[in-house]
């Protein structure tokens, strides 16, 4: 009997692996139901009708285009989707089909929908302007109340111009913000990218970049100040000597459950080819067990991905969030060239990692933000959920940020929220702080120009909205 059931194992995995016979033994997914849920996405839903898939791909064509996109997919045994990253009033068709390795069922039948139209009301308020550009911004709460916003003051729009540090305060719950205030700047010097904590006891920190101009030299610092923000300590390197030109994206502190303090960065690789934009991109963690005093850093190797099939000037794996979902468990969810959102984990505190791989969401060339839901395993994403497939600049997609829940580490998603669309700005780079049941969250808003496809201002907005209308239906 072992025998017989150990011939019958192997004929069927020859069977599922044979590129003739594997297709005639997946069935194509049945029932696919196509329903609009906003301006931005599509909720799908089918039958699985198939046995020893690996999962499910969802392709996607727009009714004006002669092309079929593939725009995400999802494990075995799942059998929905929230297709994000549409395009308001907008008809769409959608076709499944089921996969394991390079064989593929046929697919299912096409169904069709429209888009919603744009919201009528408005979302977030813009709460800085004074620049030609602000944002990327980090919050943290006080003991007396006070949330205060640390963010980049750019000189002017391009990555290259000068920038300080600034601050707002809010003593009312966000409803009213401080007028600006300089904490950082250096002649010469480009202050960018902050990040905050709070440590036992009341003391904060802060981290951030600085890029040198005259040498094209990046690196990340780290002061604390114990009196609430009125004065700070001496810089500390945070970054060592790893890389020439490291930098980082904001709002990046996490604080694991065995008590280091970490902060992601990233750096352009390798060594010595930094004066070149258009290099890869890799991420490293530099983490502190005294409260910001010493830094070391916690991986053994830079984290990377060599993708690049739109031929963007930048690519890898980079501006990457940090959760840690179970205790010594952690995640990270990178920026990539892909078209899609990367996700790498490790089950060590963050010593060893996994290669970077694809989850089943379009993401353009932007950062994604993930929290962690305190008290839950429930991980919290505000992203870009959409990938321009005809554009090689990779920055022009960020029309839309939402946001989406993930209770399995990231492998899927679900309660998609539009939480930023007009079809005129773009909004990206956002920051999150959860108090108890309410969520913070700053970002960029961005004027576009559609005709020369170039911003033309960039200011800090704000929204405030509960915990429920993340997670609940």
């Amino acid at each position: 009997m072992k025998i017989f059931k150990l011939l019958i194992s192997i004929v069927l995995y020859v069977l599922l692996n044979d590129p003739i016979f594997g297709q005639s033994i997946f069935s194509r997914p049945g029932n696919l139901k196509v329903e609009p849920g906003s301006a931005s996405h599509f909720n799908l839903e089918w039958t699985d009708q198939s046995e020893g898939e690996e999962g499910f791909i969802i392709e996607r064509k727009k009714k004006d285009e002669n092309y079929w996109a593939k725009i995400g997919f999802v494990p075995v045994n799942t059998t929905q989707f929230q297709a994000g990253g549409c395009l308001a009033e907008s008809k769409y068709a959608f076709r499944v089909r089921a996969f394991k390795g390079s064989i593929y069922s046929e697919y299912s039948e096409i169904k069709s929908s429209t888009t919603l139209q744009y919201p009528n009301s408005q979302q977030s308020k813009v709460v800085e302007s004074s620049t030609p550009r602000q944002g990327e911004g980090t919050m943290l709460k006080l003991a007396n109340g006070d949330i205060q916003m640390y963010y980049n003051s750019i000189s002017g729009m391009g990555d290259r111009d000068i920038s300080q540090i600034a601050r707002i305060v809010s003593s009312d719950e966000g409803k009213t913000w401080s007028d600006k205030e300089i904490i950082f700047h250096e002649d010469g010097v480009s202050l960018l990218h902050p990040s905050v904590v709070t440590f036992k006891g009341g003391k904060i920190g802060i981290a951030y970049s600085k890029m040198i101009k005259d040498v094209w030299t990046a690196f990340k610092v780290f002061r604390y100040s114990t009196n609430g923000g009125q004065t700070w300590s001496d810089e500390t390197k945070v970054s060592g000597d790893f890389h020439e030109y490291t930098t980082g994206s904001h709002d990046r502190f996490v604080t694991l459950s065995n008590h280091l303090v970490v902060n992601v960065v990233h750096s352009v690789l390798p060594k010595g080819e930094s004066r070149v934009k258009g290099k890869l991109l890799g991420t490293d963690l530099f983490a502190s067990r005294d409260q910001g005093l010493t830094w070391f850093r916690l991986n053994d190797e830079t984290i990377v991905n060599y993708e690049n099939p739109y031929g963007l000037g930048e690519f890898g794996f980079y501006e990457a969030s940090l959760v840690e979902y179970e205790p010594g468990k952690l995640v990270l969810f990178g920026r990539s060239a892909t078209g899609f959102l990367l996700r790498s984990t490790s089950e060590d505190f963050g010593k060893t990692w996994s290669t970077p791989e694809k989850v089943g969401i379009q993401h353009p060339l932007a950062p994604a933000r993930a929290e962690l839901i305190p008290g839950t395993n429930k991980i919290l994403l505000i992203h870009n959920p959409m990938k321009n497939l005809t554009s090689n600049r990779g920055i022009d997609d960020r029309y839309i940020l939402a946001s989406r829940i993930s209770d399995d580490g990231g492998i899927t998603w679900h309660h998609y929220k539009q939480l930023e669309y007009d079809g005129e700005n773009q909004y990206s780079y956002p920051a999150i702080l959860i108090d108890d049941n309410t969520v913070h969250i700053f970002h960029w808003k961005t004027g576009w120009d559609k005709e020369t496809n170039n911003p033309t201002k960039t200011d800090l907005a704000y929204r405030e909205l509960t915990l429920s209308f993340f997670t609940e239906d």
